[in-house]
């Protein structure tokens, strides 16, 4: 034990022994004492919090839990605080997706801190894995963690570069999600999950031309799986819209219906084709498969029929 530890563990000690008294000021400065000697060590601040909790001074043990939370997300000792001071307070509802969270911490295979590398499998497979437990939770931070780690530990790959065009894509960093969709198509030429993200990309900055190049480029390919060849046929439908192209891009559309027929977003841009070649029942009857396979897209479906003038 370093001489710095041992001191920062002796005014620990004072801390806790003053917390016993009632003498919480007191406490607490010796406990500061310990931090600025050990800076940033989670035992002391997690301490701190401790005494905190125990003052019943929740909102301030609530914020360092919080913050520790956000420094330090793999450790569990942020979760298990927040969780248990808002049971505290009595806000039940807020606690939940932090118990929902602990719940799956504490199995391996759902934690999604944990990886299992199985040998036969390379340690591709078990990043994914998580990469997509985080990108399912809402968690672009820490899944883009895994993703630069997978690089920093192993180097190029194809489908790592991909996975970060698309947390990029949904953020909408553009240049970003470009830049990584060039990095995977470097290490594989006309991999098919970059020439789709790319296609995307350039379907949102409306860049219809460069989409469907992209797009064209994947469906000549033979062995694209038909999740990814349907989304693709899907957003070619989306670029020849862009492109005043209705009737080629309802082809497009039932081919990628063929291969998905639950794709919500491909159902929406046939209603939109259909629409656009003035055949309004068969639109209205696309748009209300869409809405019953994804009501997400009630808001825009809404918005494009005001500006139609038309009503389902």
């Amino acid at each position: 034990m370093s001489k710095d530890h041992q001191k920062a563990m002796e005014w620990n000690k004072k801390a806790f022994e003053y917390e016993k008294q009632g003498n919480i000021e007191e406490a607490l400065r010796c406990i500061e004492q310990a931090l600025r000697i050990q800076s940033g060590s989670e035992f002391f601040l997690l301490n701190k919090a401790t005494i905190l909790e125990r003052a019943e001074r929740y909102q301030e043990a609530l914020q360092i839990y919080r913050q520790h939370h956000r420094d330090v997300p793999q450790s569990m000792n942020g979760l298990i605080g927040i969780s248990r001071i808002l049971k505290k307070l009595g806000r039940q509802e807020e606690a939940r997706p932090f118990e929902e969270e602990l719940q799956l911490r504490a199995n391996p295979d759902t934690n999604p801190y944990t990886l299992i590398i199985d040998p036969a499998k390379g340690p591709l497979d078990a990043y994914m894995q998580k990469i997509n437990m985080y990108m399912g939770m809402g968690r672009k931070t820490d899944a883009t963690r895994f993703c630069l780690d997978y690089i920093t530990k192993f180097g190029d790959n194809h489908w790592i570069y991909t996975a970060l065009a698309n947390i990029f894509l949904g953020e909408g960093s553009w240049g970003l999600a470009l830049e990584y969709c060039d990095k995977a198509l470097k290490v594989m030429p006309n991999f098919f999950g970059a020439l789709l993200v790319k296609g995307n990309v350039f379907i949102q900055k409306k860049e219809s031309g460069n989409a469907i190049n992209c797009l064209e480029t994947l469906l000549k390919q033979k062995n694209v799986p038909d999740r990814e060849r349907a989304e693709a046929f899907s957003a070619m439908g989306a670029a020849l819209i862009g492109s005043r192209r209705p009737k080629k891009a309802l082809k497009n559309l039932d081919a990628a219906l063929k291969l998905n027929p639950t794709m919500g977003a491909a159902w929406f841009m046939k209603g939109n084709a259909l629409l656009n070649l003035g055949q309004t029942a068969k639109g209205m009857d696309a748009l209300k498969k869409t809405l019953e396979l994804d009501k997400s897209f009630a808001p825009i479906i809404d918005q494009m029929l005001r500006e139609m003038n038309l009503r389902l």
